[in-house]
């Protein structure tokens, strides 16, 4: 696809295992994109994670995070979907992952040194949100 509409150069690539603090992202992205992703991470490691980002961001770097936040649900039957998740993840796959709320993921946010500048609910007929993210001046 990005070979069709000749957007190679303007990608660029590396290898970096986000959970060892001595592996640094690289400076200079306009842009962070984060897909159903910190949700996947317990809180310590979600700010661990986001400082890497903080310290990587310039003032004009701009962070996404999409989420199917537990709270933020058109539908009630969706959280209890969400919750149940949590449960999955916490039992069965990794131990410490879980489905977040907007309040949580928000205040694991600030506590990185990020703070969320607008919040962007239930896209399309979607059941997530996107908190746009700026480093805390």
């Amino acid at each position: 696809m990005q070979r069709k509409r000749n957007l190679t150069e303007r990608i660029s690539y590396f290898e970096i295992n986000l959970l060892d603090k001595s592996q640094k992202i690289p400076k200079g992205a306009d842009v962070v994109w984060m897909s159903q992703f910190l949700d996947c991470f317990g809180e310590d490691e979600i700010v661990a994670i986001l400082e890497n980002v903080r310290q990587a961001a310039s003032t004009h770097t701009t962070v996404f995070i999409l989420e199917p936040f537990i709270d933020n649900q058109k539908f009630e039957a969706a959280s209890y979907c969400l919750t149940a998740t949590s449960l999955y993840f916490t039992a069965l796959a990794n131990g410490n992952s879980k489905m977040y709320s907007v309040k949580a993921m928000t205040g694991l946010v600030e506590k990185s040194g990020l703070e969320v500048v607008e919040t962007f609910p239930l896209i399309g007929e979607s059941f997530h949100t996107i908190l746009k993210c700026k480093v805390k001046v």
